[in-house]
């Protein structure tokens, strides 16, 4: 590759990319568009690279967070100059708050054509820089092997010491494209070695005694450990509240010390215990966090930066590596009694309750219905507000289930079906998008995703935002309007736009079916179950209220 001042804007976007790869990133995401001519070229002329272009950029840095939420390492988003990389701005939030890595290149116009009135440019390089790991500014008159080196700093920087999003800005003065085609090139065998934390230092006398409890949150993606949080609870003889994004509930191993916290915690009024041990980010269960929060001795493990204890009720926080810290409490920590038997009885009681005739909401027998039936591994993405809630409730646990994935970082609605989309073109598998009629409309672009992947958006149509009509704002003035805002969007319509097959189900068992066999068949549709929202609101008051620590909360 040419290393002279200013050289070819090529190789310089090679050597960038070649660079960007240094910690394994394999997939690029890209969007259209002449300033960012020289990476498009870079990027399809090497052979290493999977790459996506998809036209909005908003939903392409939703499908980045999939596929780099799915491998667990960077994927790499390109982008022109202008306006466009501002579209990337909720998927970095989400990115920043929820640890995924992200490598995010813009094209610029020089410095010489900022702020002088010249098309498409503006002050772009810092436009991501509040949810950004780091910011890199990649100069038009920079060698090659200078733009390889920013590319391996930011590649470091985006997944250690906290895994994130980092900005990459590339300032290009020709995008014009050479001549001749690019070469075929191989990214440079220099990987990054991120480094694996030691075990966190424990406080002298750390032996809480009574009844212990591990509570997991959504977990990194650290290899190897469900195992070994596995072996901690059966070495102390504890249960596990597994969070439904924790990857426990449905996994490949033993589900015997599993419990869905929700449901048991609703079903029998139980003592919070006497000591925990919680890993990995807020359960999406506000009933379990509650609960948890009130153990006498809390002890959260974290391999990040930021403050893991919004409560702020911990009596230490055990900051290091996930897995060597669980070994050493493994040594340290003495078994405790009976908890299991007391949350697993409490969850039976709740199940049993569920079977009752007409005792479940539409929505909620749909979700059990189909998480009974997906085939074993089969990705899915659980949409935020109601729908995420609902598969923690009611979708039983299962070995050798499907694997959940969810947008948690910061609970959004916008993005959920590019994520989806990304996540299920990454595992290269059928997978399902299990989404509310909100969460679709703000992300309605995304249905041409559907065209050629085999991802089956499973829509709950409740008539805008059901979650609302279950809190106090549904006898507040103008709830309709300000609340719970209908958009009257015609799904079935919507998918014929983009030419997406879609069928509509009042009947859930119908509705989970139809999903099921879409997987099967590998088949991007849409399946909507329409639900009736005040018989979906009473089914679900009278279903909590009928247990002893119910309520009507989500």
């Amino acid at each position: 590759m040419p290393d002279q001042r200013g050289g070819a804007p090529t190789a310089v976007a090679t050597a960038l990319l070649d660079g960007l790869s240094a910690t394994g990133a394999t997939h690029v995401v890209l969007s259209p568009g002449s300033r960012s001519t020289p990476l498009a070229m870079a990027a399809s002329a090497c052979d290493a690279f999977a790459v996506t272009v998809l036209v909005d950029e908003r939903s392409a840095a939703f499908f980045a967070l999939g596929v780099a939420r799915h491998a667990g390492r960077p994927a790499i988003l390109i982008a022109t100059s202008g306006s466009a990389p501002a579209h990337w701005l909720p998927a970095f939030i989400e990115a920043a708050e929820d640890g995924v890595p992200i490598l995010a290149v813009s094209a610029d116009r020089p410095p010489e054509l900022v702020g002088c009135g010249a098309n498409q440019a503006t002050h772009q390089d810092s436009i991501l820089a509040s949810h950004a790991r780091g910011v890199f500014s990649v100069a038009a008159d920079m060698t090659a092997s200078e733009a390889l080196d920013e590319g391996r700093r930011a590649a470091l920087i985006a997944c250690y010491p906290q895994p994130g999003p980092v900005h990459v800005n590339l300032a290009i003065r020709d995008p014009r494209p050479p001549s001749a085609p690019l070469p075929a090139w191989a990214p440079t065998v220099a990987p990054i070695r991120v480094p694996s934390n030691g075990a966190a230092i424990l406080p002298e006398g750390l032996a809480p005694g009574g009844r212990g409890m591990i509570v997991c949150g959504r977990l990194p993606p650290v290899e190897g450990l469900p195992e070994r949080i596995a072996a901690l609870a059966e070495a102390l003889d504890v249960p596990i509240l597994a969070d439904v994004l924790s990857g426990l509930r449905f996994g490949d191993g033993d589900a015997s010390r599993l419990v869905a916290g929700e449901l048991a915690l609703r079903a029998r009024k139980i003592t919070p215990a006497d000591w925990s041990i919680e890993i990995g980010g807020a359960p999406v269960s506000r009933t379990t966090s509650e609960w948890a929060g009130r153990t006498a001795f809390r002890m959260i493990l974290t391999n990040r930066a930021d403050w893991p204890d919004p409560g702020r009720t911990a009596a230490c926080i055990l900051a290091g590596g996930l897995n060597a810290t669980l070994d050493v409490l493994a040594h340290r920590l003495a078994p405790g009694p009976g908890l299991l038997g007391t949350l697993r009885e409490a969850e039976l009681a709740a199940r049993q309750a569920l079977k009752k005739p007409g005792a479940m909401p539409a929505e909620a027998r749909a979700i059990a219905e189909l998480f009974a039936l997906l085939p074993e591994n089969t990705p899915v993405f659980a949409g935020n507000s109601m729908v995420i809630r609902d598969v923690d409730a009611f979708a039983a646990v299962r070995e050798m289930g499907p694997r959940i994935r969810g947008n948690r970082g910061v609970s959004g609605i916008d993005g959920n079906l590019s994520t989806a989309a990304g996540l299920i073109d990454a595992a290269n598998q059928a997978g399902v998008a299990l989404l509310g009629d909100l969460a679709l409309f703000h992300d309605l672009n995304a249905l041409h995703l559907l065209r050629d992947r085999p991802v089956v958006a499973f829509v709950i149509d409740n008539g805008g935002g059901g979650i609302f009509g279950l809190l106090p704002h549904q006898h507040l003035q103008g709830f309709e309007r300000l609340w719970l805002t209908p958009t009257g969007l015609n799904i079935e319509a919507a998918a014929a736009a983009f030419d997406i097959e879609c069928t509509v189900y009042g009947d859930p068992v119908g509705a989970a079916t139809a999903v099921a066999n879409a997987v099967r068949n590998r088949r991007g549709s849409v399946v909507v179950l329409r639900v009736d929202r005040a018989d979906s609101e009473s089914r679900r008051r009278d279903l909590w209220l009928a247990l002893p620590h119910g309520g009507s909360r989500p």
